[in-house]
């Protein structure tokens, strides 16, 4: 690949922006990224900024996973014991099974949701 405005010199890198290549003479480095010098450098450091509020975006959501996860738990956990009690008593068994059902239900999706949400929060930190 040759440099968009050196079509003599060889490019060493592609913009992040118009994605033309460039030569080492062309190309200016722009945060994490590489841009056409006096071109589109303004461009690449807006781009790289909506990556990095999109990262730190992506974190809140992570974290809020993880609150959403002991809801889930708590609730069900209520909703078993509860199903399970009115089972027991024998004050209504059609109740009781619905309930234990939906509290395992969510028990369940609690665990799988806590498991996802840690998992991703780890990722998140090694990242």
């Amino acid at each position: 690949m040759r440099c968009y405005y050196h079509t003599a010199s060889d490019a060493v890198a592609v913009c992040m922006y118009c994605h033309r290549g460039v030569c080492t003479e062309c190309a200016a480095e722009v945060e994490k990224g590489i841009a056409c010098k006096d071109r589109c450098e303004d461009e690449v450091a807006a781009v790289m900024g909506y990556t990095a509020k999109l990262g730190q975006q992506l974190a809140v959501n992570r974290t809020s996973n993880l609150g959403w996860s002991v809801w889930f738990l708590i609730l069900g956990l209520i909703l078993t014991i509860g199903g399970v009690a009115l089972f027991w008593l024998d004050i209504d068994r059609g109740y009781g099974v619905g309930a234990f059902a939906a509290g395992v239900f969510l028990v369940l999706a609690g665990l799988l949701s806590l498991y996802a949400a840690r998992r991703s929060i780890r990722d998140l930190r090694s990242d």
